[in-house]
């Protein structure tokens, strides 16, 4: 073999096992996040907007200033539709167009991959002011209550 070639197969090696350790950390995240939502998820989504969308969110992210909805959504109740169940988990629906049947974000590769985790990741601190939000009010509504 030339040269070339041989570089070329030691840089492609060193990208797969580069990629392999990524994804695992990144995937690891991942389900740590949703362990950690699944706790709190019904109080702070209820059970979501309607037959079709029942247990899930989507993943808002801020652009220009503005909240703009993406197509991953985390879901937190099992969905069971066409002899299928979407179960807990995040997923993207660029590929169904749906609230449903999306693909999950441990199928997804290279750029939609790392795309996704970065929603994600930039979504994390939405969650948190919205948790925030949330327990003042229902702190404010608990100091009307005289008894």
């Amino acid at each position: 073999m030339t040269k070339n070639i041989l570089d070329l197969q030691n840089s492609v090696q060193l990208m797969i096992d580069g990629e392999q350790k990524r994804r695992d950390r990144a995937l690891k995240f991942i389900e740590k996040l949703q362990e950690i939502l699944e706790t709190v998820a019904r109080d702070i989504w209820g059970n979501g907007e309607n037959d079709m969308t029942d247990g899930i969110v989507y993943i808002t992210r801020i652009k220009n200033d503005k909240k703009e909805k993406t197509e991953i959504y985390f879901r937190y109740l099992n969905h069971n539709f066409d002899n299928r169940t979407e179960y807990h988990g995040f997923y993207d629906d660029q590929y169904s167009g749906y609230p449903f049947n999306g693909k999950e974000i441990e199928k997804l590769r290279g750029k939609d991959f790392w795309y996704a985790i970065q929603i994600i990741i930039d979504w994390i601190p939405i969650v948190n002011n919205m948790i925030d939000k949330r327990n003042q009010s229902r702190e404010e509504l608990l100091q009307k209550i005289n008894f």
